[in-house]
Protein backbone atom coordinates (compact mmCIF):
# COMPACT_ATOMS: atom_id res chain seq x y z
CA UNK A 1 0.00 0.00 0.00
CA UNK A 2 1.74 3.15 -1.10
CA UNK A 3 2.66 6.00 -0.81
CA UNK A 4 1.49 6.87 2.72
CA UNK A 5 0.08 9.36 3.61
CA UNK A 6 -0.70 10.17 -0.03
CA UNK A 7 1.04 11.93 -2.91
CA UNK A 8 -1.87 12.72 -5.19
CA UNK A 9 -1.68 16.46 -4.64
CA UNK A 10 2.06 16.65 -5.22
CA UNK A 11 3.08 18.73 -8.21
CA UNK A 12 6.57 17.34 -8.69
CA UNK A 13 8.40 14.03 -8.45
CA UNK A 14 10.22 12.98 -5.25
CA UNK A 15 12.72 11.11 -7.44
CA UNK A 16 14.04 14.49 -8.50
CA UNK A 17 13.67 16.67 -5.40
CA UNK A 18 11.40 18.15 -2.79
CA UNK A 19 7.66 17.83 -3.02
CA UNK A 20 5.66 19.72 -0.43
CA UNK A 21 1.91 19.51 -0.02
CA UNK A 22 0.17 22.26 1.89
CA UNK A 23 -2.67 20.35 3.51
CA UNK A 24 -3.78 20.74 7.08
CA UNK A 25 -3.88 17.65 9.23
CA UNK A 26 -7.67 17.57 8.94
CA UNK A 27 -7.52 17.82 5.13
CA UNK A 28 -4.89 15.09 5.03
CA UNK A 29 -7.06 12.80 7.18
CA UNK A 30 -10.20 13.49 5.16
CA UNK A 31 -8.71 13.32 1.68
CA UNK A 32 -5.38 11.55 1.25
CA UNK A 33 -5.38 9.19 4.24
CA UNK A 34 -8.93 7.88 3.73
CA UNK A 35 -7.96 4.91 1.49
CA UNK A 36 -5.18 3.93 3.88
CA UNK A 37 -7.52 4.13 6.88
CA UNK A 38 -10.14 1.98 5.14
CA UNK A 39 -7.73 -0.80 4.20
CA UNK A 40 -6.00 -0.79 7.58
CA UNK A 41 -9.33 -0.99 9.40
CA UNK A 42 -10.60 -3.90 7.30
CA UNK A 43 -7.54 -6.02 6.53
CA UNK A 44 -5.14 -7.94 8.78
CA UNK A 45 -1.84 -6.08 9.09
CA UNK A 46 0.05 -9.19 8.01
CA UNK A 47 -1.64 -9.11 4.58
CA UNK A 48 0.23 -6.04 3.34
CA UNK A 49 3.04 -3.61 4.02
CA UNK A 50 2.77 0.17 3.88
CA UNK A 51 5.33 2.15 1.88
CA UNK A 52 5.87 5.67 3.16
CA UNK A 53 6.67 8.27 0.54
CA UNK A 54 8.99 11.25 0.74
CA UNK A 55 6.45 14.05 0.32
CA UNK A 56 6.64 16.77 2.97
CA UNK A 57 3.46 17.88 4.69
CA UNK A 58 4.74 21.19 6.01
CA UNK A 59 1.67 21.81 8.19
CA UNK A 60 2.58 18.65 10.13
CA UNK A 61 6.34 18.19 9.82
CA UNK A 62 8.97 19.76 7.59
CA UNK A 63 10.79 16.49 6.92
CA UNK A 64 9.89 13.92 4.27
CA UNK A 65 7.08 11.62 5.45
CA UNK A 66 9.40 8.58 5.47
CA UNK A 67 11.61 10.29 8.07
CA UNK A 68 8.82 11.79 10.14
CA UNK A 69 7.80 10.32 13.52
CA UNK A 70 4.70 12.55 13.37
CA UNK A 71 3.54 10.80 10.20
CA UNK A 72 4.84 7.24 10.66
CA UNK A 73 4.55 6.72 14.42
CA UNK A 74 1.83 9.16 15.40
CA UNK A 75 -0.51 8.93 12.40
CA UNK A 76 0.12 5.56 10.77
CA UNK A 77 0.97 3.45 13.81
CA UNK A 78 -0.92 5.51 16.41
CA UNK A 79 -4.05 7.04 14.94
CA UNK A 80 -4.64 4.39 12.25
CA UNK A 81 -3.44 1.60 14.59
CA UNK A 82 -1.34 -0.08 11.91
CA UNK A 83 1.06 -2.58 13.46
CA UNK A 84 2.31 -4.17 10.28
CA UNK A 85 5.49 -3.72 8.28
CA UNK A 86 6.38 -0.20 7.15
CA UNK A 87 8.89 0.29 4.36
CA UNK A 88 10.40 3.51 3.09
CA UNK A 89 10.42 4.54 -0.50
CA UNK A 90 13.94 4.57 -1.98
CA UNK A 91 16.18 6.59 0.35
CA UNK A 92 18.44 7.60 -2.54
CA UNK A 93 15.66 9.65 -4.18
CA UNK A 94 16.20 13.38 -4.58
CA UNK A 95 13.66 14.44 -1.95
CA UNK A 96 15.81 12.74 0.70
CA UNK A 97 19.31 12.72 -0.81
CA UNK A 98 19.32 16.49 -1.35
CA UNK A 99 19.05 17.10 2.40
CA UNK A 100 20.39 14.04 4.23
CA UNK A 101 23.26 11.64 3.90
CA UNK A 102 22.10 8.08 3.35
CA UNK A 103 23.33 7.17 6.81
CA UNK A 104 21.34 9.99 8.41
CA UNK A 105 18.24 9.16 6.37
CA UNK A 106 18.44 5.49 7.37
CA UNK A 107 18.59 6.33 11.07
CA UNK A 108 15.84 8.94 10.80
CA UNK A 109 13.58 6.44 9.02
CA UNK A 110 14.09 3.83 11.73
CA UNK A 111 13.52 6.39 14.48
CA UNK A 112 10.36 7.48 12.64
CA UNK A 113 9.00 3.92 12.86
CA UNK A 114 9.94 2.33 9.53
CA UNK A 115 10.89 -1.35 9.57
CA UNK A 116 12.49 -1.84 6.16
CA UNK A 117 14.66 0.62 4.26
CA UNK A 118 14.51 0.65 0.49
CA UNK A 119 17.89 1.55 -0.99
CA UNK A 120 17.79 1.13 -4.73
CA UNK A 121 21.15 2.25 -6.02
CA UNK A 122 24.16 0.18 -5.18
CA UNK A 123 25.52 -2.28 -2.72
CA UNK A 124 27.88 0.36 -1.30
CA UNK A 125 24.88 2.45 -0.27
CA UNK A 126 23.32 -0.55 1.47
CA UNK A 127 26.56 -1.24 3.35
CA UNK A 128 26.81 2.44 4.39
CA UNK A 129 23.27 2.36 5.82
CA UNK A 130 23.93 -0.97 7.55
CA UNK A 131 27.14 0.35 9.14
CA UNK A 132 25.37 3.52 10.33
CA UNK A 133 22.65 1.42 11.97
CA UNK A 134 25.22 -0.88 13.55
CA UNK A 135 27.17 2.12 14.93
CA UNK A 136 23.97 3.61 16.31
CA UNK A 137 23.13 0.32 18.03
CA UNK A 138 26.64 -0.07 19.45
CA UNK A 139 26.67 3.47 20.84
CA UNK A 140 23.15 3.37 22.25
CA UNK A 141 21.83 6.02 19.85
CA UNK A 142 19.42 3.39 18.55
CA UNK A 143 18.02 0.99 21.14
CA UNK A 144 17.96 -2.70 20.27
CA UNK A 145 14.30 -2.77 21.32
CA UNK A 146 13.50 -0.61 18.29
CA UNK A 147 15.13 -3.13 15.94
CA UNK A 148 13.47 -6.02 17.79
CA UNK A 149 10.04 -4.44 17.22
CA UNK A 150 10.71 -4.31 13.47
CA UNK A 151 12.00 -7.88 13.39
CA UNK A 152 8.84 -9.08 15.17
CA UNK A 153 6.59 -7.33 12.62
CA UNK A 154 8.57 -8.73 9.69
CA UNK A 155 8.54 -12.27 11.11
CA UNK A 156 4.82 -12.05 11.93
CA UNK A 157 4.14 -11.17 8.28
CA UNK A 158 6.43 -13.89 6.99
CA UNK A 159 4.84 -16.54 9.20
CA UNK A 160 1.34 -15.47 8.18
CA UNK A 161 2.24 -15.79 4.50
CA UNK A 162 3.91 -19.18 5.02
CA UNK A 163 0.79 -20.43 6.81
CA UNK A 164 -1.42 -19.15 3.98
CA UNK A 165 0.67 -21.04 1.43
CA UNK A 166 0.02 -24.39 3.12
Amino acid sequence: LKHFPGIGKGEADTHDGDVAIALSLEELRREDMAPFAALIANTPATDFAVMVGHVRYSAIDDTPASLSPALVTDLLRGELAYDGVVVTDDLTMGAVAAHYTLEEAALRAIHAGCDLLLIGHGYEAEIAAYNAILRALNTGVLPMERIDASVRRILRMKLAHQAAEK
